[in-house]
Order: C-alpha cells, then sequence, then structure tokens
C-alpha cells in the first residue's frame, strides 16, 4: 500500500476576452441566490417576419 507523502496543485485558466460595443450588457441578479449575471439589454431593432 502507498501514501501520498506530498503533492503540489497548479490551477490553470485560459480566458479570451472580447469588446462587446453593442448591444449594451446588464448584470442583473438572477436566480435564489441572487448571483449577479452578464446578460445583453433586449435589442429595440425590430425584425421582419420571414
Amino acid at each position: 500500500m502507498s501514501h501520498l507523502l506530498w503533492a503540489e496543485v497548479q490551477f490553470i485558466q485560459e480566458m479570451a476576452l472580447q469588446e462587446v460595443i453593442a448591444p449594451s450588457t446588464l448584470r442583473p441578479r438572477c436566480g435564489p441566490h441572487s448571483v449577479p449575471t452578464l446578460t445583453f439589454e433586449p435589442s429595440s431593432l425590430k425584425v421582419p417576419p420571414s
């Protein structure tokens, strides 16, 4: 039987950033824990029916 005597943990994270000019973003508090989540503002443009 072996035992772990020493260990090192490394957290590696990659992130991509992209600038959004339009539509505006909002951070409403959602869910049962009221966590602010990033969402987009509803568009005021009307889409014609297809």
